[in-house]
């Protein structure tokens, strides 16, 4: 299974194609952790010094580098029972016999910070020091 590894060092498991590019940003789907809330994967993705390097793994072998994407969308979804895969286990008779898996998944979508964004909020900065100057 790939993992979605973050600056932090915190690792998350992604479901098959779990990370994918899509307008401006990256769709993200991953294995809700056991003893996490949703709330709890929001507060790690919400933390720009977490997110601004992913890396996808397999095997401890870098897939992808994802750098730069530290602003989480306005939404975030968990899936209680989606299917993540399906595991095939071979009887003795020579018959096969398949059983769909099932994970608590939560998706949400990362996108660079705009130009706009920072240049507002070096405005909102410098405009604070210039009051506190008064």
């Amino acid at each position: 299974m790939e993992k979605l590894r973050l600056a932090t060092g915190k690792e998350y498991d992604l479901v098959p194609n779990g990370i994918r590019s899509i307008t401006k940003g990256l769709a993200i789907e991953i294995v809700k952790p056991e003893g996490e809330t949703l709330e709890d994967v929001q507060a790690t993705f919400k933390n720009p010094e977490a997110t601004k390097i992913m890396k996808t793994l397999n095997d401890e072998v870098t897939l992808r580098i994802d750098e730069g994407y530290t602003k989480p969308g306005s939404r975030i979804m968990l899936d209680t029972n989606a299917a993540i895969g399906v595991k095939v286990t071979e009887n003795e008779d020579g018959t096969a016999t398949s059983e769909t898996q099932h994970a608590a998944v939560v998706s949400l979508e990362m996108y660079k910070e705009t130009i706009e964004e920072k240049v507002e909020a070096n405005r909102a900065d410098i405009d604070y020091l210039l009051m506190m100057e008064g």
